[in-house]
């Protein structure tokens, strides 16, 4: 598991977008800025709550604020052999799409640190939370999105209960991920477009296809709009090891498109946007409806994310109704992208006074 963690060191935040504003602040004589954790999760597990952990750091002393950038792991879209209606689309996980300051309790400063990022859930399963932890316990997390079931399965939520928010960054850059979309029904409604993650954050996947009246799948949910770039420019640092300039581009997109394709058999499933995947499936005979699109997570694109860089946290697409076997989760497809976790440390509060 360590390989897929890089517990490097080095950033001051010369340069930090914010939502298209820019903050500008000059080295701070003495002080001490890195980046701490810069960690990426590409598994797909069949279990709740998976995630990857990261080595154990210790603080110094005078760290006194993280700046966080990340997201859970999105949930998997539902699936069922024998039911007729299609399944709800996976829940998008919570996210911090835009870096956002926290203070450190007093007691917290100069302890160790590590974090947890969260996996994406396969097909009926959820997504893993994203966490930052002090002494072994949690300080913030962003949520898992829910799998999917009929309903679409519930966006993450954000929340920090060991760190307080600066009061320069506003409560909403902490986003919930949006709701996967019903599943169409025999002989009622087709599936539902998943949502859009609110404030820019994970979309949630789109719901499947139902039996019998072939009713279509949806639309995964989109994220962002738009990109953010950030360049923190490290200043003494001593505890991890990462490149000088970091390089930060923080971005959304569309949701995956709904599969037109229904019928006996694996026809042409929804839309990745990968890590999350659309829905699949194995079609029990000529009236099984399509499958989903997959909801749009966010893209971290740094110097130590993996190539091509790809979006995280959104939410599996939805199966459609009345599969038969195979029934093996790369056929059934609908898979939740994994998080990601950006922690960047600093001895002062590295922006101040920015008009959001």
């Amino acid at each position: 598991m360590l390989d897929k963690f890089f517990t490097k060191q080095s950033p001051i935040l010369s340069l930090l977008g914010m939502g298209g504003g820019i903050a500008r602040r000059a080295a701070t004589a003495g002080g001490h800025v890195e980046v701490l954790f810069a960690q990426f999760n590409d598994t797909y597990e069949a279990a709740d709550n998976g995630y990857i952990e990261s080595p154990t750091l210790v603080l110094t002393p005078d760290i006194q604020y993280l700046y966080v950038l990340g997201t859970g792991g999105g949930g998997g879209g539902g699936w069922a052999n024998s039911n007729d209606n299609g399944r709800g689309g996976g829940g998008g996980a919570g996210s911090i799409r835009l870096m956002t300051g926290y203070s450190i309790p007093g007691p917290s400063q100069g302890s160790p640190i590590k974090v947890r990022v969260g996996d994406g859930g396969k097909a009926g399963y959820d997504g893993g939370t994203t966490q930052i932890r002090i002494n072994d316990g949690t300080v913030l997390q962003m949520n898992y999105g829910s799998a999917g079931a009929q309903i679409g399965g519930d966006g993450g939520t954000v929340s920090a209960p060991g760190l307080s928010r600066l009061p320069a960054f506003p409560s909403n850059n902490e986003a919930t991920g949006g709701a996967g979309g019903q599943g169409g029904e025999r002989n009622g409604s087709p599936g539902q477009n998943g949502n859009a993650g609110p404030n820019g954050g994970c979309g949630g996947g789109g719901g499947g296809g139902a039996h019998v009246s072939n009713k279509p799948a949806g639309n995964g949910g989109q994220s962002g709009p738009g990109s953010t770039s950030y360049n923190v420019v490290q200043q003494n640092q001593s505890i991890a090891s990462f490149a000088n300039p970091y390089p930060i581009t923080i971005s959304g997109t569309s949701g995956g498109a709904k599969s037109n394709a229904s019928g006996g058999g694996e026809v042409t499933p929804g839309g990745d946007v990968l890590l999350a995947q659309g829905g699949g499936g194995h079609g029990a005979d000529g009236n099984t409806g399509s499958s989903a699109g997959a909801g749009a997570g966010i893209r971290a694109q740094t110097p130590d994310s993996p190539s091509p860089a790809k979006y995280r946290g959104g939410g599996g697409g939805g199966v459609r109704g009345y599969i038969q076997a195979p029934l093996d989760q790369p056929v059934l497809r609908g898979w939740g992208g994994g998080g990601f976790i950006i922690v960047v440390g600093s001895s002062y509060e590295l922006v101040s006074g920015v008009d959001y």
